[in-house]
């Protein structure tokens, strides 16, 4: 997988969660192809794409603990 392949090379945290990242980079893409019915370029895909790495590179996507097992 990319993103664990990221992840390894230090370019995001080793707590990223992958799954969400992926979520995250294809959310606007479906969003214009089925919600808005409008065209995809490469350069949708690639901004999509640049938004997501940076930031899960800076943390935005970290495995957070569920709330009920660290209430505050």
């Amino acid at each position: 997988m990319v993103v664990a392949e990221a992840v390894a090379r230090g370019e995001a945290p080793e707590e990223t969660d992958t799954e969400e990242v992926v979520r995250a980079s294809v959310a606007p893409i479906y969003r214009r192809l089925l919600v808005c019915r409008e065209p995809v370029t490469a350069r949708h895909i690639h901004r999509a794409a640049r938004i997501t790495a940076d930031a899960a590179a800076a943390g935005a996507f970290l495995i957070e603990e569920h709330p009920d097992q660290n209430p505050t």
